[in-house]
């Protein structure tokens, strides 16, 4: 990336869009990755990785980027592929005593042992389906599957608030790490916007869990050590989601938000962001776009000016680099990500999207 790119990164230099617009330059990019999406989907309602790894992940994920573009299962141009990927995921809620409650498939070998990835995301994807529902049928299956997807979650927790790859029940009590904590509060958040019943506890213990995880850098570390306490330098990813999903509460005095945000500055390579990791930008764009042109100097006010971070100047250089990368066929391929172009058209679609699901910062 060239010297004058990473200055116009750090200033403000293109004007913002409008709320809830992608900006009209990326817009060609992302209709061509959606009907790329679209045309990947197996008949059955469901996507995969390579080998078919990981569906109930990939199926949220896709099916999220899609609702983003404005279709429902009702209308829009992608209503048909929503709404089989809804049946695809609700025909996977077992009901035995063990699983009660997963959406997932612990017999599926690549999920077995790694299935709250997927539940997190079906979670987030179908909490955001259940607003749009009309049918009543279909509403009420929705609802039975979100309360008991819920309960699911609430019991895999482990003791010390954390969430690990399976529940506690098949891992222990004593497993837990940051990435899989992430995406499950994602996941619990969405469905208490959507009006499903999460326990405030349930929460609390999750976000105190990533503070007790958060070195004094403002890192969050993959993992507690045995002794409960951070012991790492912190994990960008990691770190990028954390703020995020505390800026969600649209309180910016959140616990931490500053020291996240001055971390996910010196670390998450800006200036060459090709770099840098899709599922890092996944989770720092939502959180850049929560912010702003404004937001950084709300909470970093002694930053100098040119070194602040904006929405704007971000998403420039980030959308840029995704609109360059582009395959002819509308998919990505990926730097890091190694289940295929399923997982990664997904991600950045999600990214190049943000606009359409952004809200303005609190007042601090």
């Amino acid at each position: 990336m060239s010297r004058s790119l990473a200055v116009l990164l750090l200033c403000c230099a293109p004007m913002a869009a409008r709320a809830g617009e992608v900006p009209k330059e990326y817009r060609a990019t992302v209709a061509k990755g959606l009907a790329w999406l679209a045309q990947e989907q197996h008949q059955d309602g469901h996507w995969e990785g390579w080998g078919g790894t990981y569906p109930v992940a990939l199926t949220a994920l896709a099916g999220m980027a899609l609702r983003l573009e404005g279709s429902t299962v009702h209308e829009g141009a992608y209503s048909k592929n929503l709404r089989r990927a809804v049946d695809w995921l609700l025909d996977r809620t077992p009901k035995q005593p063990r699983y009660d409650g997963l959406i997932g498939d612990p017999e599926n070998p690549t999920e077995t042992g790694r299935y709250m990835f997927g539940h997190a995301l079906a979670l987030e994807f179908l909490s955001g389906v259940y607003g749009d529902v009309q049918d009543v049928k279909l509403r009420k299956r929705l609802q039975d599957a979100l309360e008991r997807g819920v309960k699911f979650a609430v019991e895999a927790q482990s003791s010390a608030g954390g969430w690990f790859y399976s529940s506690k029940i098949d891992a222990g009590d004593k497993q837990d790490e940051g990435v899989v904590t992430v995406f499950v509060l994602a996941g619990l958040r969405e469905a208490r916007n959507a009006g499903i019943a999460v326990k405030r506890e349930t929460l609390k213990k999750g976000f105190d869990y990533l503070q007790q995880s958060t070195a004094p850098n403002g890192g969050v570390n993959y993992m507690l050590s045995p002794r409960g306490a951070a012991n790492e330098g912190g994990r960008p990813t990691i770190t990028a989601a954390a703020l995020f999903l505390r800026l969600d509460t649209n309180n910016p005095r959140e616990p931490l938000v500053d020291k996240h945000l001055e971390f996910c500055k010196e670390r998450i390579p800006l200036a060459d962001i090709e770099k840098s990791a899709e599922l890092t930008h996944y989770f720092f764009a939502k959180a850049m776009c929560r912010l702003g042109d404004d937001g950084f100097a709300k909470i970093l006010p002694d930053v100098p000016a040119k070194k602040r971070l904006t929405w704007s100047g971000y998403r420039a250089a980030l959308f840029d680099q995704l609109k360059t990368s582009q395959q002819k066929d509308g998919s990505w391929t990926s730097r890091g990500l190694g289940l295929g172009p399923v997982l990664v058209t997904s991600i950045n679609l999600i990214t190049l999207q943000q606009d359409l699901q952004a809200a303005p910062l609190g007042p601090r």
